[in-house]
């Protein structure tokens, strides 16, 4: 009797474990993608800042070419 009765622990404990996972997995999978969602957006801003820097430059060099450069 004793035996079937540690069985059963370990079963309600394996269905535990599972419930408290997919509980954790419902939570962690929303705010997950709101993270990843975040990070392109800052990239993409990182991104667009560079390349203005780089016409900013070019502009720049063509300007300190004088008139009628290029």
């Amino acid at each position: 009797m004793l035996k079937e009765n540690n069985g059963q622990i370990a079963v309600e404990y394996l269905f535990i474990f599972a419930i408290t996972l997919i509980i954790l997995t419902i939570f962690t999978l929303p705010l997950a993608s709101l993270a990843i969602d975040k990070t392109t957006d800052v990239s993409d801003a990182v991104n667009v800042k560079s390349q203005m820097y780089k016409i900013a430059g070019g502009i720049n060099q063509v300007y300190g070419e004088g008139h009628g450069a290029r």
